[in-house]
């Protein structure tokens, strides 16, 4: 009688892991699923400008935009810079909301 007792709590057992695994699965697959609909909302492509920066004091100042589609190796014209940034096309870009 003892052994029925614990075959049946061991059966037990194994339906509630089951139910548990299953459940894990169905979430992980929706969560996957909202994380590429994620990634794909917040996808930024770039124009392959530059912004130039230099430090000022607490922040930074645009001495100048790099444009690699006019660029000329030969002047001599680029202004010094410590920071630059890519800027993203315009309607890749997400509305920014405020914090």
């Amino acid at each position: 009688m003892n052994e029925m007792k614990q075959i049946w709590d061991v059966q037990k057992c194994q339906k509630s892991e089951a139910s548990m695994r299953s459940t894990l699965l169905n979430m992980k697959h929706r969560l996957a699923a909202e994380l590429a609909t994620i990634e794909e909302a917040v996808k930024i492509e770039y124009t392959g400008w530059f912004v130039l920066l230099v430090k000022d004091g607490d922040g930074f100042k645009c001495v100048g935009i790099f444009n690699p589609n006019t660029f000329d190796e030969d002047t001599d014209t680029e202004p010094e810079w410590e920071l630059a940034i890519p800027i993203p096309a315009g309607d890749t870009y997400p509305e920014f909301q405020g914090w």
